[in-house]
């Protein structure tokens, strides 16, 4: 049995992997287009490597996995993040969990992950081959054929694939899957920073609001955590789900719109006039601007005094009624125009890709194809940032590499 990996990424070793430690007679080929494997691994999680989630802030999927969530339940149920943690300490990756219930190598080390990786490809001794660019998959009466874009390089011929090339971010890309008539959901950027039309607030860059509730006007999208103040808008673990929420939206919207943002988090406004009333009893005397405001640093206290024309020098008691007003709605229900985006970091995550109806959502089998599987973000799933992404990938190369186990037993047993 020769089984054809293309794609050199995340999902695509670990199916290697698993699939040799299982089927340990196959013969695995990965074909990855450029000069070395694991590259977007190796700068996750700031280079540190966010292997995955404890998901213990997570209440349902859908909070972590805008699009993909059912399909993701599914793989959890054989290999769940539980699954992968003992995995990966029995490969030699020690790991821990953070207090943001982030879990990253002990290491602290992406490139550790990257180097054990290939240990374990040479172990289970899997033919490597590096710029090999896929131009097209043929399916064949037995098998498939592989056309690359070399045209030095001859045709591979394959028993079984598994396309784990990651996730692309231009339709154009998905012409490697023409022979095989499948439906493309097109991709659009799913993670990035959002550029404000507020020069005064840019100001503030490298300020971060601790406990912040984010929306966009005229919609259900929204998202709570911290969000940081850049130099051109925002940034932040909120403004991130934020921009995973709605990506699609956005994208139709050509990245405009308004976002209202609740500086005390989940306080509604009977709540934050209670705040400011108690505010307005204990510190009569003393300057609104030395008052301790929740979690809001001075500067960017001093910022929204100033943006609803309340003088820092006016003392608690002086306030007026329509002040106070104006106080609650500045800190729960704050605005600004956003005018575009921008990229988070060196991690470019995109939703759209292999249409979830073309594939067998239990071995992530292709129905149209047999023995063509799809294992990561070549697949229409995304997840917000916190290793969930990474996750995916781990569980569903998991699932393919079991899928293509079984029905080999299977075919077997029928000899």
């Amino acid at each position: 049995m020769e089984i054809a990996i293309i794609g050199g990424g995340a999902s695509a070793c670990f199916s290697a992997i698993e699939l040799a430690s299982i089927i340990p007679d196959a013969k695995i080929v990965i074909y990855e287009y450029s000069s070395k494997l694991l590259s977007k691994v190796s700068i996750t999680g700031g280079g540190r490597c966010n292997i995955s989630n404890s998901f213990q802030g997570i209440k349902q999927l859908s909070e972590a996995y805008p699009r993909g969530d059912k399909l993701i339940k599914r793989a959890f149920s054989q290999f769940s993040p539980q699954d992968c943690h003992q995995w990966f300490e029995q490969k030699g990756i020690e790991l821990m969990i953070e207090d943001n219930y982030c879990i990253y190598p002990k290491s602290q080390s992406a490139l550790s992950v990257v180097e054990r990786f290939y240990y374990l490809l040479n172990k289970y001794k899997i033919t490597i081959k590096t710029s090999y660019k896929i131009d097209s998959i043929e399916p064949l009466e037995q098998g498939y054929s592989l056309h690359f874009a070399d045209a030095k390089l001859k045709n591979a011929k394959a028993d079984i694939v598994v396309v784990a090339t990651g996730g692309y971010s231009h339709l154009s890309k998905y012409k490697i899957f023409e022979r095989l008539n499948l439906d493309i959901i097109s991709p659009v950027p799913s993670l990035f920073t959002l550029k404000i039309n507020d020069n005064r607030l840019r100001q503030l860059s490298g300020i971060s609001n601790t406990h912040t509730r984010i929306s966009l006007a005229g919609t259900k999208f929204k998202a709570e955590g911290s969000l940081l103040i850049t130099d051109w808008g925002f940034s932040g673990p909120a403004c991130l789900k934020l921009s995973s929420y709605a990506a699609r939206y956005l994208h139709e919207k050509d990245y405009k719109a308004m976002i209202h943002i609740n500086w005390l988090g989940n306080k509604n406004e009977q709540e934050a006039q209670q705040i400011i009333k108690d505010l307005i009893d204990k510190s009569s005397e003393k300057l609104i601007f030395n008052c301790k405001m929740a979690n809001i640093v001075k500067r960017l206290w001093s910022y929204l005094l100033n943006r609803i024309e309340i003088k820092e020098d006016c003392k608690c008691k002086s306030l007026n009624s329509k002040q106070i007003n104006k106080l609650i709605q500045v800190l729960i229900n704050d605005s600004y125009e956003i005018i575009g985006k921008a990229n988070f970091k060196e991690e470019f995550v995109s939703c759209g890709g292999i249409a979830l109806s073309n594939i067998n959502i239990n071995t992530l089998e292709c129905k149209k194809h047999k023995d063509l599987y799809f294992c990561g973000e070549i697949l229409d799933i995304d997840a917000i940032t916190g290793g969930f992404n990474l996750q995916a990938a781990w569980s569903t190369a998991y699932v393919v590499a079991h899928s293509i186990y079984s029905k080999a037993k299977e075919q077997s047993a029928n000899v």
